[in-house]
Formats: C-alpha cells, sequence, structure tokens
C-alpha cells in the first residue's frame, strides 16, 4: 500500500511551485494528480473486493454477477507501482537514515494505532473479530513488520491487520531502496532489478525446501512492480514520454481491463511467473505510466472529491476491514439480510459510503492531525538530521 505524497516535480520543471513549505505530507498539493486519482481507486478496489466476504450469502452474487470481482485485489498491485514510482522520484536526494526516518514516520503511526485497536477489541470483545487470534508474539510481530504464519487466518502470512501484509512488503521495499541511495541515481535501476532477481532466486530456492516461509515471503514478483513503478519515475524525471493524450488514456484503460478482466482461465498456469507477469506487473505498470504520460501531455483536471479520496487512501486501507464489520452488524441489526438483488446491491453501495465516510474521518481528525505534529517535529533545530527540502518537499510511499 502507498501512502499518499506532496509534491513530485521533477527537477527544474515549474510543478509544484507555489507548495507551502510546511506542506503537510498526504495533501492534494501532488503534481502528479492522475498518481492521487488512481492511490483512492486502488484502495477502494481492495476494500470492495473484501465486502464479498462479509455476507456468506452474498458472496455467490458478488462472484457470478459482478464480472472480475475477484481480481479487485489486485489494487495492491497499482499501489506497489505508485510506491516504486513515488520513492525514486521524491527521495532522490536524502540519505538512508533520513530515509528511512521518513518512512517509518509516514507509515507507522496510523498503523500502530489500529493494530492496537483491534488487538484490544480481539480481547475485549471476541465476537467482533471471530478469526483474530491475539498473542504477545503476534501482537509485536504485527507492530515490526515481520511476517508470521497467522493461526487465525490459516497459516497465511499476514499481521493482526490482515491487509498490514502489504505493509510489510512496503517495509522490507524500503530497507532496500535505502541501501540503493548509496548509489547515484542512474544506477538505482539496474542495481535494484539485480537484487530483485538474486531474492527471486533465493526464495524459489526456499520454497522447494518447504522451510523459512517468512524469509521466502519477501522473495516475492511483487518487487518487480516496484521495479516498474521505478523505471516509470526515471522516464518522468527525465520527461522522456511524449505521447498523444488519448493515446495515455487508452493505455490506463487497457491496463484496468488487464488487471480486472485478466484471462481465461487456464491459459497461464496458477502461480506461474507467467501469471504474475502478464495479470498483475504488466496491467498495474500500464496503469501508472498512462496516468503518469497523460498528465505529461496534458493538465490533469482537479477535482476535489477524486483528491480527498487520494489523500485518504493510506486511512482507507487501513480502516476499511473494521468500516465492513461495522456496515454488516448494522445490515444485520436492521433485518436486511435478505438475499435479492435489490439487498445486496443496497448492502454494497451502503458498505462502501460507511468505508469512504470512515476513511475520511479518520485522516481529517487522527492521520493527518499526527503528520502535522511529526512533520513539525522534524524541522524543529537540533532535533534530527533530516532535511525536509533535500526531499523535495515530498513523502509518499
Amino acid at each position: 500500500m502507498a501512502p499518499n505524497a506532496t509534491s513530485l516535480a521533477p527537477s527544474g520543471s515549474g510543478a509544484g511551485r507555489g507548495t507551502p513549505a510546511n506542506s503537510v505530507p498526504g495533501s492534494s498539493t501532488s503534481a502528479v494528480i492522475g498518481v492521487q486519482y488512481l492511490r483512492g481507486v486502488a484502495a477502494l478496489m481492495v476494500a470492495y473486493f473484501h465486502l464479498a466476504g462479509q455476507h456468506p450469502t452474498y458472496t455467490a452474487f458478488f462472484k457470478q454477477h459482478l464480472m472480475g470481482f475477484d481480481t479487485l485485489s489486485s489494487g495492491v498491485d497499482v499501489f506497489f507501482v505508485i510506491s516504486g514510482f513515488i520513492i525514486l522520484v521524491s527521495s532522490r536526494n536524502l540519505r538512508p537514515g533520513g530515509f528511512l526516518l521518513r518512512r517509518l514516520m509516514r507509515i507507522a503511526p496510523l498503523y500502530w494505532i489500529l493494530t492496537l485497536v483491534a488487538a484490544a477489541t480481539a480481547l475485549l470483545a471476541p465476537s467482533l473479530f471471530r478469526t483474530t487470534v491475539v498473542s504477545p508474539e503476534y501482537l509485536l510481530k504485527s507492530l515490526l513488520f515481520i511476517p508470521y504464519a497467522n493461526p487465525g487466518q490459516h497459516g497465511d502470512l499476514v499481521p493482526l491487520i490482515v491487509p498490514g501484509w502489504s505493509l510489510n512488503f512496503e517495509m522490507f521495499f524500503y530497507l532496500l531502496f535505502a541501501v540503493l541511495l548509496l548509489w547515484p541515481l542512474r544506477l538505482r535501476l539496474a542495481i535494484s532489478g539485480a537484487v530483485f532477481l538474486v531474492l527471486l532466486a533465493a526464495a524459489a530456492g526456499l520454497h522447494s525446501l518447504g522451510r523459512w516461509r517468512e524469509l521466502a515471503f519477501f522473495g516475492d514478483f511483487k518487487l518487480f512492480e516496484f521495479w516498474m513503478g521505478m523505471i516509470i519515475a526515471q522516464l518522468y524525471l527525465g520527461r522522456r514520454v511524449h505521447l498523444p493524450w488519448w493515446s495515455c488514456v487508452a493505455i490506463t484503460v487497457l491496463g484496468f481491463a488487464a488487471l480486472v478482466l485478466g484471462v481465461p482461465l487456464g491459459l497461464l498456469p496458477a502461480g506461474s511467473w507467467q501469471e504474475a507477469v502478464f495479470l498483475h506487473i504488466v496491467p498495474s505498470a500500464l496503469i501508472v505510466f498512462g496516468a503518469v504520460a497523460a498528465e505529461q501531455s496534458r493538465p490533469m483536471p482537479r477535482l476535489p472529491f477524486l483528491l480527498l479520496l487520494g489523500d485518504a487512501s493510506y486511512s482507507l486501507y487501513l480502516t476499511h476491514i473494521f468500516s465492513l464489520g461495522v456496515a454488516r452488524a448494522l445490515w444485520s441489526k436492521f433485518g436486511l439480510e435478505a438475499v435479492t438483488a435489490a439487498h445486496v446491491l443496497s448492502f454494497a453501495v451502503f458498505s462502501m459510503a460507511v468505508v469512504i465516510l470512515a476513511a475520511i474521518a479518520v485522516y481529517r481528525w487522527v492521520e493527518q492531525p499526527m503528520l502535522e505534529r511529526l512533520h513539525r517535529l522534524l524541522k524543529r533545530p537540533g532535533r534530527t538530521p533530516v532535511s525536509l527540502a533535500a526531499a523535495g518537499k515530498a513523502d509518499a510511499g
């Protein structure tokens, strides 16, 4: 999952000028407005995917009548490409220690708060979290972004807040990128690609041995979604993309079609590298590339609601499991569980409305104020060697 950004203007460009010096990470001042929109859309895709499992009696309807529903979890793939793009653009002038501090400050506080809330709720009201298993070990590993076999999720390598598995992956990418900052910008793409290939080979070896699943977790083809984002960032920084606006839009639409509709079952072996590349990596990269290229072709219109949704995308991603549970409880309380098309679709609309409103509320009243305070703390003289100006007034990933 990719948290929000402020200004991502390439060096020497006019984009992003006038951004306040105290611009808060997560505000809608992003120079790449299309990427801001994509964050909100990707978060909604993941939330809508999880909607199907809220009422078992509704699941069959969703899967039967909504084509591509099972593939909406691929919103995470879009996030990973966005993360690779923004991290390369916004952090190219930072040092490793400063970069990691900013990343931790951006990702950890809200995630830690919600993880503690989930753990406390599971202990005090276990009926609300029927599959959540809490122990000191599991809580600590969740807070430290360490994968573990979660007994409440059939042994899958997910934390207490299940969508947090992508944050475990993000933090690993940040560690790798921090090391890349020791090399010149022109070499980072080649070095990261080589490292990712080595990690894939090591993970394949661990899988064949049936050992160290937790380590093999990090050697996944999703690493190349970050890498594709970095490639797009290099093109963006060099202003090397000159395509007609309509073709950029067509590329993004094609990417979404390939990501959501996929290919007929059986054409690509399940779990194969072909499936990873052609159903996830390439479509997600096309989506982000099309959005970035379109904005280099002509200015993107500023739509306030979509900008706000992009700002609140991190809150939405982390809170939607809670919000869907509340929506389900309210739906059941008022006896609206009949299995008809009208009831199912009404439940979907109601649930997504709850998800969006809750995310905006958490963003406005929790995430944004917390980031403002941390941002001011970093800017105080003598508090930290991190230079906010060196980061291009940007914070993303």
